[in-house]
């Protein structure tokens, strides 16, 4: 579950565009930093609507990337250890 559904990320984007302010729609909102608020509005600028829907947290990955993942560390280890 995310904390600000696209839905609610929406109204505030749209709000936003309409000329209130970050801050108040902030405070309208009760979210703790209006950067979040920006942060949305410059996704949306960039990605349009997709850049509104959360990410999701639990990605999972191969094996193979898993694998070649602890490769490279294990070699750049190495390396540091070395030099």
């Amino acid at each position: 579950m995310t904390k600000f559904n696209l839905e609610l990320r929406i109204s505030i984007v749209t709000e936003y565009l309409t000329g209130i302010s970050s801050i108040q729609l902030a405070r309208k909102y009760h979210i703790a930093n209006n950067e979040t608020i920006l942060l949305w509005i410059h996704r949306f600028n960039r990605f349009g609507i997709a850049g509104l829907k959360p990410k999701p947290m639990n990605l999972e990955y191969s094996s193979e990337f898993n694998v070649t993942l602890t490769t490279v560390l294990y070699r750049l280890q190495y390396y540091l250890i070395r030099y």
